[in-house]
């Protein structure tokens, strides 16, 4: 059976951080309870740079998923809204996770791993000083999310247009 998901939330760290971050390597080992929450995913030995550019080139044949990231980088701010099937959510739950995750304790943010339509799951991604941490949430808390609520909107308008 397959399911949907969203992705989502927002990474600030100090401007000055921006390009040595991009330069950073990503490893899902990093991740902490990522095979229990994400997927069994490994993810290693490429830049946050590069797994950011491989995220954004995200296309879904159907027109449904999507990936919005907003980088300000004189903001020191990286933003990402999305929404997945199944499949995409596994492969690109462990890339956005360990994104977060290489930006140090010179960041501080949180993800977002939230079921949509066809499933009620959400866990939540924490980086910052105290470090990492990767958790379950209620899933009525995120749905009072004022993003969880846009995406859910966006593709709920989506499915109408395309008469799913």
């Amino acid at each position: 059976m397959s399911w949907d998901a969203a992705i989502f939330g927002t990474l600030t760290m100090p401007s000055a951080h921006w390009k040595k971050w991009l330069k950073a390597p990503v490893d899902s080992a990093q991740i902490p309870d990522a095979a229990k929450y994400l997927s069994m995913r490994e993810l290693s030995g490429q830049t946050v740079q590069k797994t950011l550019t491989e995220v954004a080139r995200f296309e879904d044949d159907e027109g449904l998923a999507f990936v919005e990231l907003v980088r300000a980088p004189d903001e020191g701010r990286l933003s990402v809204r999305s929404f997945f099937s199944k499949d995409e959510y596994l492969e690109h739950s462990v890339a956005l996770a360990a994104i977060w995750v290489a930006a140090g304790k010179e960041a501080v943010g949180e993800l977002y791993f939230a079921g949509m339509l066809t499933a009620g799951f959400c866990y939540r991604l924490s980086v910052g000083a105290r470090g990492v941490r990767l958790a379950e949430r209620p899933m009525r808390d995120t749905k009072k999310h004022a993003e969880y609520r846009e995406i859910l909107a966006r593709v709920e308008a989506r499915i109408e247009e395309l008469d799913l």
